[in-house]
């Protein structure tokens, strides 16, 4: 994936480009999931019966959930902090 196109906005993916286009494109939008973020991003990529990425859009949290994304160190992650809100 060489970009994300989100509400009109371009995001260039942060993946190693020559990396093979995976099978499968998960998105998890989150906001404010620091007591659950590492656990359902752990479990997404723990799945090895398909060749997947994870697209994590994060919406303005105001707690550790930036943090926490930051500190996983998977090439199948991409993880976007966006702020859609006024």
């Amino acid at each position: 994936m060489d970009a994300l196109l989100l509400y009109g906005r371009e995001f260039q993916s942060a993946a190693d480009n020559s990396r093979a286009m995976p099978e499968v494109s998960v998105m998890m939008p989150v906001l404010s999931a620091e007591t659950t973020i590492a656990c359902a991003v752990d479990l997404m990529l723990q799945q090895t019966s398909v060749d997947l990425e994870l697209i994590v859009v994060d919406d303005g949290s105001n707690d550790k959930t930036v943090p926490a994304l930051e500190s996983v160190h998977d090439g199948r992650l991409m993880f976007r902090p966006i702020h859609l809100r006024p």
